[in-house]
């Protein structure tokens, strides 16, 4: 006789909790006494560790808008805490990548602060319009 492995009748059920900045999804069967383990799920991408599970690589870059060159040159993602860069153009990033190869930005970098402002992706992009020199905080894994 061959054993057979029961499948218990689960039902999943996730909630969504917000406690102290993390977000926590709780997932419970309903009806076979077992249950799952917790997962925390930071919000804050601050706390978002890089694929693969290890800590974040984070590096600052400094840019300066002129006359002849005052556009970052990137298109972005708006993630809540965080700008995902999808692509760059001609602009300041790409002359800073041609010239620091060793903290080049790349696509799916993430930047997470400028001149010292972390926040909602909207409270960056007014610090980037605004400002004229910007130190970027690039956050690689996110």
């Amino acid at each position: 006789l061959k054993p057979r492995l029961a499948q218990p009748n689960i039902r999943d059920v996730a909630h969504r909790e917000r406690h102290q900045g993390m977000a926590f999804v709780f997932a419970c069967c309903a009806g076979s006494g077992q249950h799952t383990d917790v997962q925390d799920i930071p919000e804050k991408a601050s706390e978002l560790p890089m694929d693969g599970g290890s800590p974040p690589h984070e590096f600052i870059i400094r840019l300066e808008k002129t006359a002849t060159n005052n556009k970052v040159g990137v298109d972005v993602a708006r993630a809540s805490m965080y700008l995902k860069v999808k692509r760059i153009n001609e602009g300041l990033i790409m002359s800073w990548n041609q010239s620091n190869s060793d903290q080049a930005v790349m696509v799916k970098d993430a930047i997470v602060a400028v001149n010292g402002v972390s926040g909602s992706h909207e409270e960056l992009l007014a610090v980037i319009s605004r400002e004229k020199v910007l130190e970027l905080t690039i956050r690689r894994g996110i």
